[in-house]
């Protein structure tokens, strides 16, 4: 896959008053994503070895994705060369994404500390007691 020396641009360039990020928001997904396709397109970016963590939100009632998901990476550069991968890509983990394609931003909340915390806290008080997302064994 090919980038253009714009797309590469604007990824690595964070937004002001983020210092770099590490956490991607990835929406428009399909309602049938799931964490393992997220791992299938970190795998085919060549990324995989790179993400500490990995957040889809599952709408508990539907039991579908609600649309978006979190993935921090170890280092800003990898990071920034999955979001220019990624924005405008019309499918992913295998599905038709929704229009206009994916959008991915950097995250509010960055780094690893901060994503553990923030989706542990949101998840922990679920009817599911599992944790819903997925942190690297090492990082323990």
């Amino acid at each position: 896959m090919s980038l253009s020396v714009h797309a590469i641009d604007e990824a690595v360039h964070a937004p002001p008053g983020l210092e770099k990020p590490t956490t991607l928001v990835v929406r428009n997904l399909s309602p049938y994503c799931r964490q393992s396709h997220v791992f299938q397109e970190l795998w085919v970016i060549n990324l995989q070895q790179h993400a500490d963590f990995v957040h889809v939100p599952i709408d508990y009632d539907s039991k579908y994705c609600t649309g978006i998901c979190f993935v921090n990476f170890s280092d800003p550069a990898h990071a920034a060369s999955a979001r220019a991968l990624w924005h405008g890509a019309t499918h992913f983990g295998g599905y038709r994404c929704h229009s206009p394609g994916l959008n991915v931003c950097f995250a509010k909340d960055q780094g690893f500390d901060k994503c553990v915390s923030h989706h542990y806290k949101r998840t922990k008080y679920f009817r599911d007691s599992k944790l819903k997302f997925w942190v690297r064994p090492d990082k323990d």
